[in-house]
């Protein structure tokens, strides 16, 4: 009994170190901006809207499934579905422009959009 008792403060220090590895990977939160705080309409100079900057997503999803219905992966295709979102927000006026310091295109999450959005900065 005494030699089981001996594996409680491994198994705790083992199940805590886990967890606090996990919350080191950081989470989609209001200190990483949002995509549509990014794009700026070259005339107003004003940030597209949450809507917009949302439909256009949409129809870039619609996009990439229309040109390859059968292996389409959202995940597996997000540098394409960027692309066809970008060309969308660019067509109705707006332009990629992350601030001089903005964390936006170093977050995990936002690395193969921003990889693409690049495209459209002028």
């Amino acid at each position: 009994m005494k030699d089981k008792l001996r594996y409680i403060p491994v198994i705790f220090f083992y199940i805590t170190g886990c967890s606090s590895i996990v919350s080191l990977i950081p989470s989609y939160s209001d200190s990483i901006p949002r995509g549509e705080s990014q794009w700026v309409n070259i005339e107003t100079k004003e940030n597209v809207t949450f809507d917009v900057y949302t439909n256009c997503y949409h129809q870039g999803i619609e996009m990439v499934k229309k040109s390859d219905p059968i292996k389409y992966i959202a995940i597996l295709k997000e540098y394409e579905v960027a692309l066809y979102h970008g060309k969308c927000l660019r067509d109705l006026g707006f332009v990629f422009k992350p601030d001089l310091f903005s964390i936006y295109c170093y977050h995990y999450s936002n690395k193969e959009s921003c990889r693409a959005f690049k495209n459209f900065r002028n």
